[in-house]
C-alpha cells in the first residue's frame, strides 16, 4: 500500500496553556521543516509572571528568551521575524505561574522533497 502524500505546504495553529513545568508545545514532525511566523505569550491574569521559551534541539536546550517578564494582561510576541524548525526539533515553555499564560504559534509545515 503507498504511503499517504504529505500536503506541500500547510498552515497550522497551536494554542496550550503553559504550565510551570517545561512544556514542548511543537516538536517538528518527520520529514518536515516547519517556519514559525509567530509565538505569542499572553498573560491573561492581573499579576506579572515570567516566562521561558526554548529551542530544544538534540537534546540541548537554546534560550530563545531566558526571561521575559510581562505585566498584567500583557500580550508578546516572543520570535521577531520568522525561525526555521527542521525535523525533531521542538518549541519548549513554562511559566512561573500556574494558570496565567496561554501560548499561540502560527506556523507553516513544509514537506522535504
Amino acid at each position: 500500500m503507498a504511503s499517504p502524500l504529505l500536503p506541500l505546504n500547510q498552515f497550522i495553529n497551536i494554542a496550550k496553556k503553559i504550565t510551570t513545568t517545561d512544556q514542548v508545545v511543537y516538536t517538528v514532525p518527520s520529514g518536515i521543516s516547519s517556519i514559525v511566523l509567530s509565538a505569542i505569550c499572553s498573560n491573561y491574569t492581573i499579576n506579572s509572571v515570567v516566562v521561558d521559551v526554548s529551542l530544544l534541539k538534540g537534546g540541548i536546550y537554546y534560550k530563545l528568551i531566558p526571561t521575559i517578564g510581562l505585566t498584567g494582561n500583557e500580550v508578546m510576541d516572543v520570535i521577531s521575524g520568522r525561525m526555521v524548525l527542521v525535523e525533531g526539533d521542538q518549541l519548549v515553555v513554562k511559566s512561573n505561574t500556574a494558570n496565567s499564560v496561554d501560548f499561540i504559534m502560527s506556523l507553516n509545515e513544509a514537506a522535504n522533497e
